[in-house]
């Protein structure tokens, strides 16, 4: 077969099936054959970009638009691993350029929406998705892109549900863990299918350890960010019979948590650069025994390198709050609280238990001393800091009626956009309460916002989805959280920290519960300061800050997970 053409149009059937590899031997003999041949240069970039090998898919994108600058997909293509690299201006000219090509390309216009997205450009991403929409009603992917967007800036009216969720949506809306493992199975499916054919051939010998166990940590999230916070005094205190492997995809931010795990670690490898598969043999050479992923199906994860199984044991942690659903995910680890036994079918990793709280925490976290005003002097300060896509209708209709329920109360919210901000008054106007009594402060270094946050009576939980990093903050701020205690694993992170610290009596089970603890505690100031002075006992004596002794408890997981291995 020595025609072009036809050797393209057989790799589009192959990428149709899934079969990579072949639809790649059929673009790049039909380039031997005509260099010159552009949509095989485009379609050769699209089999590089879903396999992850970006490098590759960018110089095909643009030997394709060199030769015919009129190809409106090769141009999404390169906009996309220009997003991807962060590299934003250069994405933005290449989808804008698609679209002048082709104003009704709704792939353009739904991934033009997605760079404004992630760039905090919510009211354009917004209009983008909705033209997409527009023109194909049933892109499911646009359709839960524009779900996200519209709980990110607390827009509620017509909410649609997607007709199709990620693992993540499904969490943040979804309260069934039998629903948030079949999507997360589905999704974990997709994914290893596309992987399977570059899948490496690693191998590994089950015997006894001659070494201190190796254990490779992967994440996006080394610097000052959540991951970061919580993880770092986990790895300065692992003993010398563990070793710490930090592989890197995020930015170096030079800042104290990025130079504290740097130091921690027995090395720190950065991945940014290297595909899916080199990071996986980036990671195999370096003899890892069990890999460790803090991202899940959280936003810029690269789940992609575990179906590639560089390490003989890999372990979902930390990052997401639900199953992988993915085969190639052994084990999970969590506590009784957010997967209780009868929930345990619903995950496909083997659920392995920490005794208390799963979460590891920093109990050196400076606070700052620097002093601030409270946001009212006179009155009682309701809190919460957790995103506004968190935020439900319901769950907001609760803390207005505490308001009403409480004189002279305000409800004090971290500043995310002038959209959720604009929504978040209008639905207090709506719902009888004047939206000055609702006080939006901007984000601060962490120290800093810690500090602030003293300045809170009591902290209100979120839910279906409530805190995880920011309960476990206002706990060491020493502020008063209350929750509700829901069903899957993301609403009952809260209640799993208070029970580590000796508040179980914040932990409520329905709204109205959750209500009429916030109201009484705050009109009945004596009951607040016994919480208040037990927050205070507890923290030092209680298990969710004694960061020694967790790692003790994570080791002790880890080497009963290479024992079960080795046997």
């Amino acid at each position: 077969m020595d025609n072009p053409q036809t050797l393209n149009n057989l790799g589009l059937k192959y990428y149709s099936l899934g079969n990579y590899p072949e639809a790649i031997r059929r673009f790049s003999h039909a380039l031997s054959l005509d260099p010159d041949f552009a949509p095989a240069h485009n379609n050769l970039g699209t089999m590089y970009l879903n396999l992850g090998r970006y490098l590759p898919a960018r110089d095909e994108f643009l030997n394709a638009i060199k030769l015919n600058p009129n190809i409106a997909e090769a141009h999404v293509n390169l906009a996309a691993i220009y997003k991807i690299t962060k590299r934003y201006p250069d994405s933005e000219k290449h989808f804008l350029a698609a679209l002048k090509i082709n104003p009704q390309y709704a792939k353009a216009l739904s991934s033009l929406g997605t760079l404004y997205h992630d760039q905090g450009k919510l009211t354009q991403a917004k209009d983008y998705y909705q033209k997409a929409l527009k023109i194909n009603p049933r892109d499911q992917q646009t359709q839960s892109f524009l779900y996200g967007l519209k709980r990110e800036i607390c827009d509620w009216d017509n909410l649609d549900t997607p007709s199709a969720d990620t693992p993540f949506t499904n969490i943040v809306r979804c309260e069934d863990p039998k629903i948030n493992f079949q999507v997360a199975k589905s999704w974990s499916d997709k994914i290893e299918k596309r992987q399977s054919f570059q899948k490496p051939a690693f191998v590994f010998k089950k015997a006894a350890l001659t070494h201190p166990l190796r254990i490779g940590y992967v994440s996006n999230g080394f610097c000052d960010f959540p991951t970061g916070h919580n993880l770092v005094g986990v790895l300065e205190n692992h003993s010398p019979r563990v070793q710490a492997f930090a592989f890197s995809y995020g930015p170096d931010d030079h800042s104290l948590y990025r130079k504290r795990i740097i130091k921690a670690c027995r090395k720190f490898i950065d991945i940014t650069q290297a595909s899916h598969v080199q990071a996986s043999q980036m990671i195999y050479d370096q003899n890892i025994d069990i890999l460790v992923d803090l991202k899940g199906y959280t936003a810029d994860n690269r789940i992609e390198i575990f179906t590639l199984r560089p390490a003989p044991i890999q372990v979902s942690y930390l990052g997401f709050p639900g199953t992988t659903g993915a085969g190639f995910m052994d084990y999970l680890i969590a506590d009784k609280t957010v997967i209780p036994a009868s929930a345990r079918k619903y995950y496909s990793e083997k659920v392995i238990y920490l005794p208390d709280c799963y979460r590891a925490t920093d109990n050196k976290a400076p606070i700052s001393t620097q002093k601030f005003t409270p946001p009212r002097k006179d009155g009682i300060v309701f809190g919460s800091f957790n995103l506004p896509y968190k935020i439900t209708p319901q769950v907001f209709t609760s803390w207005m009626n505490i308001l009403k329920r409480v004189p002279n109360s305000i409800l004090w919210q971290l500043h995310a956009s002038a959209s959720a901000n604009k929504n978040l008054r209008a639905w207090a106007k709506k719902l009888g309460i004047n939206p000055s009594r609702i006080i939006f402060t901007k984000n601060l270094p962490k120290p800093q916002h810690l500090a602030r946050m003293k300045m809170a009576n009591l902290m209100l939980d979120t839910h279906p989805v409530g805190g995880h990093t920011t309960t476990v903050d206002a706990l060491w701020a020493g502020v008063p959280v209350i929750t509700i205690l829901g069903r899957h694993f993301a609403s009952r992170v809260s209640a799993s920290a208070l029970s580590a610290i000796g508040l179980p009596k914040l932990i409520t089970h329905s709204l109205k519960e959750y209500e009429d603890l916030a109201v009484r505690l705050a009109t009945h100031p004596d009951e607040l300061e016994i919480r208040n002075s037990k927050l205070k006992i507890n923290k030092k004596s209680y298990p969710l800050f004694d960061t020694p002794g967790f790692t003790k408890h994570l080791e002790k997981v880890y080497f009963q997970i290479w024992r079960e291995y080795a046997k």
